[in-house]
């Protein structure tokens, strides 16, 4: 068994769809959720959300962002 993290934001319509990894095969999967129980648990969720967000940016060609605005931007 392998365990893969991911994180989704839940619309208002509850109805969830995520992109897997590659490297998850076709068929059945058990999924787990965690569900805050802080407004600190959901800023530290928000924050990891625009972490993973800005290391996909990073990956793709794009403009470059500066360290300090970065920091501004994520509240750091």
């Amino acid at each position: 068994m392998h365990a893969y993290k991911l994180t989704a934001k839940v619309p208002a319509n509850r109805r969830l769809v995520l992109e897997v990894p590659d490297g998850i095969p076709p068929g059945l999967v058990e999924i787990l959720v965690l569900i805050p129980e802080s407004a600190t648990e959901i800023h530290e969720l928000e924050d990891r959300i625009d972490l993973e967000a800005f290391r996909k940016a990073k990956e793709e060609p794009g403009e470059d962002i500066a360290g300090e605005d970065l920091k501004a931007e994520l509240d750091l």
